[in-house]
């Protein structure tokens, strides 16, 4: 009878502690979004503590990059997208590869326009591995599960090679984020008509916030907690433009952009919710 006894109570332990590991939650993320300007460098610390870098801001704008990483006690980056070759994107590359060991950097296999001979060498240079990825991949980032949204073809300069930008959705347990590039309204209404899932909590607003994107028809589709709009009106008075913002506050989402003082912005997600935008100055 002991021995049944003793037997059960084991039994019972072993599947508590599986139900434990059942519940354990994916770990904690966390977002920078760098004040670079207009321009974009987003930093997230992955649940595994790995870094994952989607593009290096201006070269001018690299010491916010720098602070922000240290701030962060980042030692290597392991992972970097590079949305597209403008240099608003990838400036701080060079000077970025001078300070840290890259691991990987992902690219758009498509793209044959913004990038010129020279900063394809950079790239090849600056990495350990480079990978071009195409619309409909999966990738997975220490805990993180990506998914390239678009484009689905090369777009030359008359067609805005803007659109060229990678469009990457990012899952963090039940938190997504949504980074745009620079994408246009062309990809916006694209996705849309393909039913492509593009609802997500944190939405990195293509274009830096300007009015030839963040659609009225994608925003509700996408219907963000937080959007991040990477425009500075003392660069661009139009970037982010007053009806963009119009439309993210009348859905009730809190926006965050570009200008002033701070050195970052930083976010939280546990893998269930993510937490306000917490403006960090220097």
């Amino acid at each position: 009878m002991l021995r049944r006894w003793f037997a059960f109570c084991v039994l019972m332990l072993l599947a508590a502690l599986l139900l434990a590991g059942c519940r354990q939650g994916p770990g904690e993320l966390t977002l920078y979004g760098v004040q670079t300007g207009k321009s974009d460098c987003l930093v997230f610390i992955l649940p595994n503590g790995e870094t994952l870098l989607v593009d290096t801001g201006l070269k001018d704008t690299y010491d916010q990059v720098e602070q922000v990483l240290k701030l962060a006690g980042v030692k290597e980056i392991h992972h970097l997208i590079l949305t597209h070759g403008h240099k608003d994107h990838i400036g701080g590359l060079k000077k970025l590869a001078k300070a840290y060991e890259i691991g990987t950097i992902y690219t758009n296999a498509y793209d044959k326009a913004t990038y010129n001979d020279s900063e394809r060498a950079d790239i090849a240079a600056s990495c350990g591995r480079w990978v071009q990825v195409k619309a409909g991949e999966r990738l997975s980032f220490g805990g993180v599960e990506a998914e390239i949204l678009a484009p689905q073809q090369a777009y030359s300069d008359e067609e805005d090679d803007n659109n060229n930008s990678l469009v990457v959705r990012l899952s963090h347990g039940d938190v997504t984020f949504l980074l745009m590039g620079d994408a246009t309204s062309l990809i916006e209404e694209s996705l849309l008509d393909q039913g492509v899932d593009v609802a997500a909590d944190f939405l990195k607003a293509g274009r830096h916030g300007k009015a030839d994107a963040n659609t009225q028809a994608f925003l509700e589709a996408v219907a963000p907690q937080a959007a991040y709009l990477t425009g500075n009106r003392e660069d661009d008075p139009e970037s982010p433009a007053p009806e963009v913002l119009s439309r993210l506050e009348a859905l009730g989402v809190q926006s965050y952009i570009n200008q002033g003082e701070h050195l970052a912005i930083c976010w939280h997600s546990d893998g269930e919710s993510l937490t306000a935008g917490e403006y960090i100055y220097e």
